[in-house]
């Protein structure tokens, strides 16, 4: 009996599965013949769907932005930007979705990328050490690891899930489709990213937000919230620089910017250099988004109502996160009842499941 019941459950995860990535594929195909003005003007509608029907992350977003844009900003100026955000996150996702059918020639005609951009990575690469790239739910975030891919520069991502397997698998598919390299932030994953970045590779990261909440305590946008320490503390493990990379989304086309590389300094106080690098990425965050604010697509409060009272085994919104580790305590304890209330101290609804790169095909001259 047990084993017909394993065996049904794999059966219906297989077939969701394949379901999952028949509805990517078959909607990729429709927006694929779509011109991409009208593409963005479906997004932008569906957007406006969200922002209205899903009240929770639009408090989430106005909150965010109204600590970006500063007490001078009036209601209406973050209205719009909340608004904005929305259409923008929606325009991300129609990127997503062309992703399979874009040769990599033409990704790499639509984006724009300075010579100095190229010379930092270029550094990077020929110190032969690695190099940790990291960036933020900005612009067309998905679009970064896609682009090192076709200019020949392999990259592993680190991707933590935080939506219901179903969409997961989807984008996942679509991340995948021209041959980009993802790994989940589990042991294995772990393990594979930091053997790839001792070979020498390059990793991804998004940096911006505090999934686990355990990350370390940083002034952003003049408040302290706090960001996972983990890409500045496996940079001074291993001696590899990090690079913040962002692409802006411009009227017509992209942009990647690839910033100077850093090094995480390595002094016998551990503690110390990693709150320090981790201020550091922390500001060149906040230059980027500080330009743009209306494409910081990020659905979660990133000043949290409350302090986080735990670090979480699995990330927020996890299904998995059947145990919490309390904080400074050492133990892990089972969850025994509901929580307290509805949303996390993030302000996100509990979600019932855990969520972000081909063959390098045009080597960049």
């Amino acid at each position: 009996m047990a084993t017909q019941r394993r065996q049904s459950t794999s059966t219906d995860r297989t077939l969701k599965v394949r379901l999952s990535v028949f509805c990517a594929w078959l909607l990729s195909q429709y927006v694929r013949i779509l011109p991409k003005g009208v593409a963005y003007r479906i997004a932008d509608r569906c957007g406006d769907l969200v922002y209205t029907l899903f009240p929770t992350y639009r408090q989430n977003v106005g909150s965010n932005v109204a600590q970006v844009l500063g007490a001078g900003a009036s209601a209406e100026m973050i209205r719009r930007t909340v608004r904005q955000v929305f259409r923008n996150g929606a325009r991300n996702f129609v990127d997503l979705l062309h992703v399979p059918h874009t040769s990599a020639e033409n990704l790499c005609a639509s984006v724009d990328v300075s010579e100095e951009s190229w010379r930092h990575l270029d550094q990077v690469v020929a110190a032969g050490r690695g190099g940790i790239i990291v960036t933020a739910h900005f612009g067309a975030f998905d679009y970064v690891g896609q682009i090192f891919w076709a200019n020949g520069y392999p990259l592993t991502s680190l991707v933590t899930r935080t939506v219901p397997e179903f969409i997961y698998t989807a984008v996942t598919y679509l991340r995948e489709s021209r041959g980009a390299r993802l790994e989940q932030v589990t042991p294995g994953g772990l393990r594979r990213v930091l053997t790839a970045l001792k070979r020498g590779e390059l990793i991804g990261i998004l940096a911006d937000r505090d999934f686990f909440q355990n990350g370390l305590p940083v002034t952003f946008f003049g408040k302290e919230t706090t960001l996972p320490p983990g890409p500045v503390r496996m940079a001074r493990d291993t001696g590899a620089p990090i690079v913040a990379a962002f692409n802006r989304r411009l009227k017509r086309g992209h942009q990647l910017v690839i910033s100077r590389p850093f090094h995480v300094e390595k002094t016998d106080d551990a503690d110390e250099d990693i709150r320090g690098a981790l201020q550091r990425l922390a500001a060149i965050f906040e230059r980027a988004i500080h330009e743009s604010p209306e494409q910081w697509v990020i659905f979660q409060r990133v000043w949290p109502e409350r302090p986080a009272q735990s670090v979480r085994v699995f990330p927020v919104g996890s299904p998995l996160e059947g145990e919490l580790l309390g904080r400074g305590s050492g133990e892990v304890g089972p969850l025994t009842g509901p929580p307290e209330s509805p949303k996390d101290h993030t302000g996100s609804p509990q979600s019932p499941e855990p969520e972000s790169t081909h063959q390098p095909a045009v080597p960049r001259e």
